[in-house]
C-alpha cells in the first residue's frame, strides 16, 4: 500500500530537519554545505544558518507544523520555560 500523503511529507520533513541539525553539528554554521558531502563552504558563523537552525528547533520543540511566531526568540515560547 502506498503511503499517504501527509505522512509522506512529514516524513520528508523529517528527514530534512534531521539533516539540517546533522550538516550544522558536523560543519558549523557555515554559508553553504556541499549536497553530496555534507562540507561546509564559505562563511563560518553564518547568520542565515543559525536563524533557519533555531526556527526548526523551535518548532519540533512545539510540536508545530506551521510558523511558531515572531515575537522574539520561537515565538509565543520564548520564556515560557516551554522550551
Amino acid at each position: 500500500m502506498a503511503e499517504a500523503a501527509p505522512a509522506r511529507r512529514a516524513r520528508v520533513a523529517a528527514e530534512i530537519a534531521a539533516s539540517m541539525v546533522a550538516l550544522v553539528q558536523r560543519a558549523g554554521f557555515r554559508e553553504d554545505f556541499d549536497p553530496f558531502t555534507g562540507a561546509g563552504y564559505g562563511s563560518h558563523d553564518f547568520s542565515w544558518t543559525g536563524a533557519l537552525l533555531v526556527d526548526l528547533l523551535c518548532r519540533q520543540a512545539a510540536g508545530a507544523r506551521r510558523p511558531v511566531g515572531r515575537v522574539g526568540l520561537c515565538g509565543s515560547l520564548a520564556g515560557s520555560g516551554r522550551l
